[in-house]
């Protein structure tokens, strides 16, 4: 398992199952991540937007998984919060 370069941009994550392109500045799993279904889509949203991170989209404090587990913070807010409003930026170029 590795992580595959395509270019300066976009990078394949072969431990990840399912989408697993993301482009730089995202490097492994994280709030700033955003999961890409290609490379072609990667290509795409990095021409649109840059290297734009899950961070910019979404207020990561606004997510339960941004804290830790004995951190009050974290039972205010539901867990993957961000999940959603990324796929659906994810879509748009395929």
């Amino acid at each position: 398992m590795a992580i595959i370069q395509y270019n300066d941009n976009v990078f394949k994550d072969t431990n990840v199952y399912g989408d697993n392109i993301y482009l730089a500045g995202n490097r492994g799993q994280g709030c700033g991540t955003i999961w890409f279904s290609s490379v072609k889509q990667a290509k795409k949203a990095f021409e649109k937007d840059g290297a734009i991170t899950g961070s910019k989209l979404y207020d990561c404090e606004k997510c339960a998984c941004h804290y830790s587990i004995i951190d009050k913070q974290q039972k205010k807010y539901p867990e993957f919060a961000c999940h959603e409003t990324k796929k659906n930026y994810a879509k748009q170029f395929r």
